[in-house]
């Protein structure tokens, strides 16, 4: 089966509308193209995306097949070359945004320091006073300062900071010592400092802190204290996965004794500790190479932890051993309940995405394989989705990502090959955002990050006619838990029922057959039709209408009047002062 590499970038309210005339709608919950950037079958493969303001900021390759800074506000006018600048490659963010600007690293011709504030007369070198090429990467953010890694006047990659301007731009400190790369990176703000990691030439790899300054830049702890120099690569602690919750700074290190464990710090030495043992001895619970990912979730973190018994399992830690345990054994035994999927297709990362204080990753019961799971931090409350590919194969989602209150992630349903779903976290709210390539031929999800901006969700998609290129969905809204048929979209425009494609005045009308209909954050006039409808009224003072059939009135958050018709009606009134009348209400409130 071929696979095809599919970026998303989810984009969730900013502002009242960013669809412009220029813009071709597809029917609703459809993907359309943004822009053709590169035309043809030849592909700009956007990637590197970054939000800034009102905008998404990228790399990608234009007409004449150079690859350069672009900027799209999720139109077709408003996609377009930003800076001929070459936007680098790197692991990470590319930049970090300062303030209205964004601090990046680019080649024109040797690779420096840039920023841009969204305009092509505002996007600049911020200083070349650095070695030839000083290869600014690994960016974080300290106060209304950028923190990166550059290189110095001897070559070696060091820390420095930048407030966007050339006298503000500056080394830090000099932790790798003459030749040897420092290397810092993964930049956590808490208190006022930043936390990360660094290779020290007696220390090794291990985390430090710092405030911005020389004197206020040193070693956090040596987690993995040497014996003997030279330095062994056993005698590392290589902090990874820094992860702030509140007061407190989760990651995963090897002290030598232990294997890889779970830590915290609060900033200080002696608040740098081993959380638990997970699994005794020198055997690590956590994998030794960087795919295990911290999120934040129920009252500290979620990870996957093998703990010598159970196999690889979801856990959650609050900081202390007494709050750190085995949320669920999901495949019963020694037998892994989330299996490492991701090292198959892109780049050894197992998909754990957090989202309003869950978390959602790709669990393996023994019965529907690799499929969407979702947990509160409970056992009661883990849970599978759905059995998107019914039976043992298992759809294997992965690349999740939250964004605009949904999960974004890439699934096989065994018809469609690797395409994009969503998710809110219940099987009616679980489906397919479009087959991009009909048949088998897969959409599947790359190594980039969703970002937000407006009500759409912009994605890198490959289809046949026009390669890779920039597309979008308007996902619509839930009611209940399903999937809006009659809403007004960004635009103003009634998608769905007997008033589809027209100017929203107000109404919204369902169609004969069993609706879904949501209205807005206006004073809305709601009429279900014929059929069992759901309605969800929206924050305004609404008046909705039922019909004959079985139909869910939801009035919302307004002062709402709702009346029921012939049939069984759940009716919720919503707020204070409202009122619902039935026919036959199986019950009102």
């Amino acid at each position: 089966m071929k696979i095809a590499m599919l970026l998303f970038v989810a984009l969730s309210t900013l502002g009242t509308s960013v669809l412009a005339a220029d813009t071709v709608k597809a029917a609703p919950g459809e993907p359309f193209l943004v822009r053709d950037i590169r035309p043809g079958t030849q592909s700009s493969v956007p990637g590197y995306l970054m939000k800034l303001e009102d905008s998404v900021l990228f790399g990608a390759y234009g007409p004449g097949g150079d690859w350069s800074l672009w900027r799209s506000d999720g139109t077709e006018s408003g996609t377009y070359l930003l800076h001929q600048v070459r936007v680098e490659n790197t692991d990470g963010p590319f930049g970090v945004q300062i303030g209205e600007m964004l601090l990046f690293g680019a080649r024109n011709p040797g690779s420096e320091l840039w920023r841009t504030d969204g305009t092509t007369a505002g996007t600049l070198m911020v200083s070349d006073d650095f070695w030839y090429s000083s290869g600014p990467i690994w960016f974080g953010k300290l106060g209304d300062v950028a923190l990166f890694a550059a290189a110095d006047t001897w070559g070696g990659r060091e820390l420095f900071r930048s407030d966007g301007t050339e006298r503000g731009t500056r080394l830090v400190e000099v932790i790798g010592q003459q030749h040897l790369h420092g290397n810092p990176h993964d930049f956590v703000e808490l208190n006022g400092k930043s936390i990360f990691v660094a290779r020290h030439i007696v220390w090794g790899v291990e985390p430090f802190i710092t405030d911005g300054t020389e004197a206020g830049t040193r070693l956090l702890k040596d987690i993995n204290p040497f014996e003997i120099l030279p330095r062994t690569y056993a005698e590392h602690s290589y902090p990874e996965n820094l992860t702030r919750v509140g007061e407190l700074v989760f990651f995963t290190a090897d002290d030598g004794d232990h294997g890889r464990e779970l830590w915290i710090t609060d900033g200080t030495t002696a608040g740098t500790e081993m959380v638990l043992d997970i699994r005794p001895g020198a055997e690590p619970s956590l994998d030794e190479t960087p795919r295990v990912h911290l999120v934040p979730g129920g009252a500290g973190v979620f990870f996957i932890a093998d703990d010598g018994v159970h196999g690889r399992e979801l856990w959650t830690s609050d900081g202390t051993a007494s709050g750190t345990y085995m949320v669920k054994d999901i495949a019963p035994g020694p037998s892994d309940g989330i299996h490492d999927l991701e090292i198959v297709y892109v780049d050894n990362h197992i998909a754990l995405a957090a989202l309003d204080g869950r978390v959602f990753f790709a669990g393996d019961d023994g019965v529907h394989g690799a499929e969407l799971w979702v947990s509160d931090g409970t056992e009661a409350g883990t849970v599978l989705v759905e059995d998107i590919q019914p039976g043992p194969a298992g759809s294997e989602p992965f690349r999740m990502f939250a964004a605009a209150g949904r999960l974004f992630f890439s699934a096989d349903d065994g018809e469609r090959g690797r395409s994009a779903w969503s998710s809110d976290g219940t099987e009616l709210g679980t489906w397919s955002l479009g087959d991009l390539r009909p048949g088998e031929e897969s959409s599947s999800p790359s190594r980039q990050q969703f970002v937000s901006l407006g009500n759409l969700v912009l994605f890198q998609a490959i289809d046949d006619e026009h390669g890779v290129e920039l597309w979008a969905i308007e996902p619509p809204p839930l009611c209940r838990g399903r999937q809006a048929t009659v809403y007004v979209d960004s635009t103003g425009v009634v998608r769905g029922g007997t008033l589809d494609g027209q100017g929203y005045a107000g109404v919204l009308q369902g169609s004969a057959g069993g609706d879904v209909i949501v209205g807005t954050d206006a004073d809305d006039m709601i009429q279900a039709h014929s059929g069992n409808d759901y309605v969800c009224g929206g924050r305004g003072h609404d008046i909705i209408h039922g019909h004959y059939g079985n139909d869910m009135l939801d009035g919302g958050e307004g002062q709402n009047r709702l009346y029921g018709g012939p049939g069984d009606d759940d009716c919720i009134a919503g707020a204070s002062h409202s009122s619902c009348w039935s026919y036959r209400a199986r019950r009102a409130r």
